[in-house]
């Protein structure tokens, strides 16, 4: 792993790297020659990434590339080419790195620590955070009908669709339920550049209710 990062840190201002595992198996020692050519083929789909948060920073906020007057970017992964050239190429400027990571982070907690603290006047400031990727329900009930039989009912709900409030709260309401179930909680679709097939990948939790029975028997 160190070596690895260690080559991603020589591979953002250098074309070649010579990566060397030391002792890795059986006392022998791996070394291998790793160019950038390889490090963006092997990241292609990580870039992918990068491209769609700009696509869908843009369409949140309803901004063109036109409109924009100057693009700063920060963070370790600002400094690979790759990343750079894909921001470029989305936004039809050449990003600004005029931000240290470590200084704006630490001025952001001090504002916010002010912000918080009765002794100081801070100007207000809002960062709501909004789901980019739709979450639902999908829970099977057994429940009594007006014919006063059993029957299994399927239900599937958008509990946030896109751009909702992460803090919004949600109620659920079932009715006529007679046993336990699992509600199970999802990711209801992904951009298509993810390749995400199988549906399991698209599970966040799941939640068991339990004692179903025993409520109503008691009421």
């Amino acid at each position: 792993m160190d070596q690895a990062v260690y080559a991603k840190h020589i591979l953002t201002s250098n074309k070649e790297a010579i990566v060397t595992v030391e002792e890795a198996y059986d006392y022998i020692t791996f070394q291998t020659h790793l160019d950038r050519r390889l490090l963006d083929d092997r990241c292609g789909y990580v870039m992918a990434k990068i491209g769609d948060a700009v696509d869908r920073a843009f369409k949140s906020s309803k901004l063109k590339a036109e409109n924009l007057s100057e693009v700063i970017i920060m963070g370790g992964g600002s400094l690979i080419p790759t990343v750079q050239s894909t921001i470029q190429l989305k936004t039809n400027q050449s990003p600004s790195r005029v931000l240290n990571t470590d200084e704006s982070n630490a001025a952001g907690a001090s504002i916010l620590a002010a912000k918080i603290h009765k002794l100081f006047n801070v100007a207000e400031f809002k960062s709501p955070a909004y789901i980019y990727y739709p979450i639902e329900i999908e829970y099977d009930v057994k429940i009594v009908n007006n014919n006063n039989e059993e029957e299994i009912r399927h239900h599937k709900e958008l509990l946030y669709p896109f751009l909702a409030r992460q803090t919004a709260k949600k109620v659920l309401t079932i009715s006529h339920v007679v046993d336990d179930f699992t509600i199970r909680v999802r990711n209801a679709q992904f951009p298509d550049h993810l390749n995400i097939e199988e549906n399991n990948q698209r599970d966040i939790m799941d939640v068991h209710i339990n004692g179903v029975k025993e409520a109503i028997s008691n009421n």
